[in-house]
């Protein structure tokens, strides 16, 4: 700033601001250390696990992720996410699929607490907790991975799932005519499962699964797929994945159609939780990313 010889700068103001700031930085790692330690309080009387380290590693919309290293150098991940009827029957129908395809693809093992339960409620948050796999989330995407993904879904919907079909009510009345429907995960996107050089170790996330046409999984996974992939068109995308699915009564038209839908709910999705977002711009780059591959979907 170029100052003329009239300019003057109160600097005790700045110095007020900047020590309001402190107090408030200093005030929000006091309460963020406080509520560790009575995260950490809980998981030891809920699961007989001593905190040594934790540290958020992914957050979103509903639900946070958090490491935790114990005092015998185990290592676990806890998920909280906020409560309600439909967000605590979903994660129980998540860890009982978990349980349920383990021996089929690779997904988290969770840990009972010392009353039986795999979920309990801290505060006013649903807990879980899951011996941590070591991987990332491809957000890099690559076709070999994405033929990993579509080999995940070949052996999943095929699997027989009745008795969980029922409880959860994801399965359609036996009075309807879906002889084509599969057990789906519902959410395979990169986002919902973890690789380690170069191969997928962990599957997660089956909150969304239900009964239902196979042609939605696939479209599901290839959308959001491509939307992590660089200079590569939809078309080939698809292409890919219906060609490495390898089943002639796939339906393309249907495929196409849930594509389209995917990417209109993905749009939607960004301009419902426009303040959920902490900077404008943040918002701006993915509404506009979103709107233009939602463009690009709807002229092939």
């Amino acid at each position: 700033m170029l100052l003329s010889k009239r300019t003057i700068v109160d600097f005790s103001t700045y110095t007020g601001y900047k020590s309001t700031m402190q107090e408030a930085k200093q005030k929000y790692i006091a309460g963020l250390k406080e509520y560790h330690q009575r995260l950490s309080n809980f998981v030891r009387e809920s699961y007989l696990v001593t905190t040594k380290y934790l540290e958020v590693v992914s957050w979103g919309y509903h639900t946070t992720a958090i490491y935790i290293k114990s005092s015998d150098n185990k290592e676990y991940l806890l998920k909280l996410a906020s409560w309600s009827e439909e967000k605590e029957k979903g994660i129980l129908k998540d860890i009982e699929l978990s349980n349920k395809l383990r021996g089929v693809i690779p997904t988290p093992i969770y840990i009972k607490t010392l009353g039986g339960d795999y979920i309990c409620r801290f505060e006013d948050k649903i807990l879980r907790l899951s011996h941590y796999i070591s991987g990332l989330s491809p957000l890099d995407m690559n076709f070999d991975i994405l033929e990993q993904m579509v080999k995940i879904l070949k052996k999943m919907h095929p699997i027989d799932i009745a008795g969980v079909a029922w409880r959860f009510g994801i399965a359609s009345p036996p009075t309807t005519d879906h002889r084509n429907d599969v057990l789906l995960h519902g959410d395979l996107t990169p986002h919902n499962v973890l690789v380690s050089f170069g191969k997928i170790v962990a599957v997660m996330d089956f909150e969304l699964a239900f009964v239902g046409p196979l042609e939605w999984d696939l479209a599901r996974t290839a959308f959001f797929s491509w939307n992590y992939m660089k200079n590569i068109s939809f078309e080939q995308v698809a292409q890919f994945v219906l060609e490495k699915y390898a089943n002639d009564s796939i339906n393309s038209d249907l495929f196409y159609k849930y594509v389209v839908e995917n990417a209109q709910k993905h749009l939607d999705s960004v301009e419902k939780h426009r303040n959920d977002y902490d900077h404008q711009e943040d918002w701006d780059k993915d509404n506009n990313f979103a709107t233009k591959q939602l463009k690009l979907i709807t002229t092939i």
